[in-house]
């Protein structure tokens, strides 16, 4: 998948985003191997795993789901550090999620962006990974949630 975006992001001349969800129909989660209660786990460290490939020279990484040696990996992303990536779902796990790893929330409906929130006890509660900031894509527009 790192290839697969960073390509698309050299093809676009850096105006890829790249939407990112742990998913929550078992069979499909089985049939990839993922073992539901696992899933966010998996995600966390495939987003983890996916930033050092884009961002390292010759990166690697070893982590209980994700796990592979020296490798390299061309062409790299235009945009810098790597496509903006939008963690999608509804519940407070992607949330935090999109505030730990991500660059933005995608959640799946509109209207359940303020239970969310307020489940939080507002965004201050969240842990922002270093930026300070998460953006929230809702219907095709971004607005910010400063941490």
């Amino acid at each position: 998948m790192a290839k697969q975006v960073a390509t698309t992001d050299h093809l676009s001349g850096g105006r890829f985003l790249f939407g990112v969800g742990a998913g929550w129909l078992v069979e499909e989660l089985l049939n990839h191997g993922v073992e539901p209660a696992l899933r966010w786990d998996v995600m966390g460290e495939q987003i983890r795993a996916m930033k050092a490939i884009w961002t390292q020279p010759e990166p690697e990484f070893h982590g209980r789901h994700v796990n592979f040696d020296p490798i390299l990996l061309g062409p790299k992303p235009v945009q810098r550090a790597h496509p903006p990536m939008l963690v999608g779902g509804n519940g407070p796990r992607a949330l935090r999620m999109a505030a730990q790893l991500g660059d933005g929330w995608m959640p799946v409906a509109s209207w359940k962006i303020t239970p969310v929130l307020s489940g939080l006890d507002g965004p201050s509660g969240l842990a922002f990974d270093g930026h300070g900031s998460l953006y929230v894509a809702d219907a095709g527009m971004f607005f910010p949630i400063s941490g």
